[in-house]
């Protein structure tokens, strides 16, 4: 089996896309901005930053709060096209 070669790894995330998930689960999850940020012990400010784009949502808030919300969060990395061996 190959190894993922780590140096290859470039990762480019858009901090308002990732916040506006986090929106669309606590939404769909009936939730309040303050009932997701007591239940992650964070500010109700700092979910609603998250959720503009104006601050950053790391991949464990992503997965902390889809456990809050009842939602499964999965990272799945693949290739775009067949790699020549």
């Amino acid at each position: 089996m190959t190894e993922f070669p780590a140096q290859d790894m470039k990762i480019e995330v858009d901090d308002k896309q990732l916040g506006l998930v986090l929106r669309a689960m606590r939404v769909a999850a009936n939730k309040t901005q303050s009932e997701l940020a007591r239940g992650m012990c964070i500010s109700r400010d700092s979910i609603a930053n998250m959720e503009t784009g104006r601050g950053l949502v790391s991949l464990t808030t992503l997965v902390r709060a889809g456990e809050i919300c009842e939602f499964e969060v999965k990272l799945v990395v693949s290739r775009k096209k067949e790699v020549a061996a």
